[in-house]
């Protein structure tokens, strides 16, 4: 991938519906990309992508949530996924897993499930300073899939975001993490 937009089209009439919550680019872009059009029915959509926002070699899946319905009969699409690279190859690796609250044990579908790569600027602080490599949300199940992953080491995060950062807030947000180091081979 080596453009500056993204343009998905449809046979049919859609719409977008929340898109700025609905839609969960992985691993996250330093800047927020420009979808448009988000609120009038179209046969496609464009998602410019600010090009210096991205990282050199690193698979991107655009997963549209529940967003993208039928504007004649308002079925909907779900978690359609776009995938890209701006390398030469696609990464295929994925982790999957629940995320429950310890006390109460009730699902929550806005969790947000975060990987860190393990590498020299990693520290104890990171989840306070940094986005994730990697994120997916959970859902109704408290389930969760991160998809298209590059093996490595990664430190596990479940947070509930409170402002959208991609960072822990202590002040507002919930935390729960894995002690161990998830090896992606």
């Amino acid at each position: 991938y080596q453009a500056n937009e993204i343009e998905i089209k449809f046979d049919e009439y859609v719409k977008l519906d929340n898109p700025r919550q609905q839609i969960i680019i992985s691993p996250p872009l330093a800047y927020k990309p420009n979808i448009t059009p988000q609120s009038v029915p179209s046969k496609e959509f464009s998602i410019e992508v600010p090009r210096d926002s991205l990282l050199e070699n690193t698979t991107y899946t655009i997963n549209f949530g529940t967003s993208i319905t039928d504007n004649n009969e308002g079925n909907v699409l779900p978690y359609f996924k776009y995938v890209f690279s701006t390398g030469n190859e696609l990464d295929s690796l994925q982790l999957s897993g629940q995320v429950f609250d310890a006390f109460n044990r009730v699902p929550d579908k806005t969790i947000s499930v975060m990987l860190h790569r393990l590498d020299s600027s990693y520290t104890d602080s990171t989840v306070f300073k940094k986005p994730p490599t990697y994120i997916a949300y959970t859902d109704s199940a408290s389930a969760f899939t991160i998809e298209n992953i590059k093996a490595g080491q990664y430190k596990l995060f479940a947070i509930k975001d409170a402002n959208a950062n991609y960072k822990f807030d202590a002040d507002t947000d919930k935390i729960g993490f894995l002690d161990d180091t998830i090896s992606i081979p």
